[in-house]
């Protein structure tokens, strides 16, 4: 599970193993974009997104608002996983990012967003 610290945006990549971390950056890639996609961007998000990737970097320093949503995301997958009798590997992670990212979410303690209109509003910003 990745975050987007500013946006909530969520990024899940379901079932890798050791050696999928070698190639971490094309899982992203691979289900941030589509994520996006199912969140209803258009081509100026997809561009400006695809201008602002670089190899992936992860910062371990969280905020405890950050920290919170992760958890109430995991709580999430997990009723999703056991209400339809999934196994996490059945899951696919641009649809569940999705699904993530279109839950009402507080950022910092403020007013609640939906993280998806959060990412479309700085993908808006960055492409001008």
């Amino acid at each position: 599970m990745l975050l987007h610290d500013a946006t909530r945006f969520p990024v899940f990549i379901p079932a890798l193993k050791k050696p999928d971390f070698a190639t971490l950056d094309y899982y992203f890639e691979d289900v941030f974009m589509n994520a996006l996609i199912k969140c209803g961007a258009e081509d100026k998000h997809m561009n400006a997104a695809v201008s602002m990737l670089s190899p992936l970097k992860i910062d371990n320093k969280y905020t405890k608002s950050g920290l919170g949503r992760i958890s109430s995301m995991k709580q999430s997958i997990l009723f999703y996983i056991e209400r339809y009798g999934l196994n996490v590997a059945e899951l696919t992670g641009y649809s569940m990012s999705s699904q993530l990212a279109t839950e009402p979410t507080s950022i910092m303690g403020k007013t609640y967003k939906i993280p998806a209109d959060e990412m479309l509003r700085m993908l808006d910003e960055v492409g001008g």
